[in-house]
């Protein structure tokens, strides 16, 4: 059966139960098909438009899957994002969200241009990386500068320059997180399973981040 829209002006729009978000690009269409209520479709869905969610402030308009979110016919992989959302470690009733770059290593960074003598780590690094493990790059901008770091605490990298002469450089700073083990960059192995340290660490399920369908 195709269902289309009514044609005739003296019928009236159907009515939709629920808000139907701003950003729908069928906010002030008509609607060929209504239905109020949780429907279910036993079978595949294909459709050639925008999907759109919305639901109360409560609810949200989630979009849930069991299986994969993929588009680009399989080229983009949500899950296969390496974001992670925690806990803040140090903040009650906060989260903190950072992308990983790639590395043989669990590191977290930061990065920008200094005109002093102190470089401020973030306030969160205390409680959650170790500092053995700091490491600082320093870029001198517009002359050579001779900066050297001269101490680092759980709050700050101390810089000096030689003859104490006005410092101006790019930094990138690099540390490894302490909230987990340490991991195993190269393991004897077919598949993730193989993996001989705790992969519930990790974020290894479907196995995908080499493929781009099952």
């Amino acid at each position: 059966v195709m269902i289309g829209p009514l044609e005739n002006s003296d019928s009236p729009d159907p009515i939709v139960g629920g808000a139907i978000p701003a950003c729908s690009p069928s906010q002030n269409s008509p609607y060929s098909l209504a239905v109020s209520g949780p429907s279910v479709l036993l079978g595949p869905l294909d459709v050639d438009n925008t999907v759109s969610a919305t639901g109360d402030v409560q609810a949200g308009g989630n979009i849930i899957a069991v299986g994969e979110v993929k588009s680009q016919c399989g080229g983009h992989i949500l899950s296969a994002k390496k974001n992670f959302d925690i806990p803040h470690p140090s903040k009650e009733g906060w989260r903190l969200r950072h992308t990983c770059p790639e590395g043989p290593s669990n590191d977290v960074y930061c990065r920008g241009r200094v005109r002093k003598t102190e470089i401020d780590l973030p306030s969160y690094w205390k409680d959650f990386v170790d500092f053995e493990s700091i490491t600082v790059n320093l870029t001198p901008i517009g002359s050579h500068q001779h900066v050297i770091i001269k101490r680092i605490d759980d709050e700050k990298v101390y810089l000096q320059s030689n003859g104490g002469m006005p410092i101006d450089c790019f930094y990138h700073i690099f540390a490894e997180r302490k909230d987990g083990e340490k991991l195993i960059p190269e393991y004897q192995g077919e598949t993730p399973s193989d993996y001989p340290g705790n992969n519930k660490e990790y974020s290894v399920s479907g196995y995908h981040y080499d493929v781009k369908e099952n």
